[in-house]
């Protein structure tokens, strides 16, 4: 018997790439979206980090500002318009404050916490297996977010690695759902809506290697529904981001 097995057809691995692509990134209609984990690395008064990244998470922008020697203040943005599949359009914004320490030259920390809004609208169009005709689907929903994070990171020249927990409180206080048969010449509407609590642990690591002030990185983790109505609290399970982040202080001096 031959200890080796023969290697997938180049065909065959880029449908199973192309399949594990769709299921990484893209959820069926996703209430949640939650956004890239922020890694100020803070340090001391005056420092400014800012980062952008894509995936899973869309489009993220965040930024923060230490204005004390462990204080500081954060926000950011995230935002989504284009999908292969079906219509997706969500946006999602938040701000908060922080708090940082820096024990020693080999790691840090920080502990952020703070609210935003979002909204999703999703829409798509399908065929029905069994009765044949078409459904019509619109799905909104408009929530608050209030978030918990601790950061831990480990400065290993030149690289960073930082391990991170958020727990997110999210109120969705408008969910709309309409869906549209079209059969034998009729339409008929079916519509929901309600309002609803949901809870996520979402712990992530990530990897930052350092170029100066330019930082790249790329951080894996998942977003864990543990409360909330699971029936219809679709989101995405699993986060995974590559970014680039600008930290400065603006007092130093080369």
């Amino acid at each position: 018997m031959n200890a080796f097995k023969k290697p997938l057809p180049p065909t065959r691995s880029r449908a199973i790439a192309a399949l594990l692509f769709v299921w990484i990134f893209s959820s069926c209609a996703p209430v949640y979206r939650p956004n890239t984990l922020f890694m100020p690395v803070f340090e001391q008064q005056g420092d400014v980090s800012i980062e952008a990244s894509l995936g899973s998470s869309d489009i993220t922008l965040n930024a923060g500002y230490a204005f004390s020697d462990n204080l500081a203040i954060i926000g950011g943005g995230q935002i989504k318009s284009l999908s292969p599949k079906y219509s997706v359009n969500s946006y999602f914004f938040e701000g908060g404050m922080g708090y940082y320490k820096k024990p020693s030259d080999s790691h840090s920390f920080e502990i952020l916490g703070g609210m935003g809004y979002g909204n999703v609208e999703f829409d798509e169009r399908y065929r029905v297996i069994f009765g044949g005709g078409y459904r019509n689907r619109h799905m909104e929903s408009n929530y608050a977010r209030f978030f918990l994070q601790y950061n831990i990171h480990f400065n290993v020249r030149p690289m960073i690695f930082s391990f991170s927990s958020r727990f997110s409180q999210l109120h969705v206080f408008h969910y709309e759902n309409i869906i549209s048969s079209e059969s034998d010449g009729r339409i008929v509407d079916e519509t929901s809506r309600t309002n609803f609590g949901s809870f996520f642990l979402e712990p992530n690591v990530t990897v930052t290697l350092k170029l100066g002030e330019l930082h790249l990185f790329v951080q894996s983790g998942a977003s864990l529904h543990t409360s909330g109505p699971a029936t219809i609290m679709d989101h995405e399970f699993y986060m995974l981001n590559i970014g680039v982040k600008y930290n400065f202080n603006r007092g130093h001096k080369p």
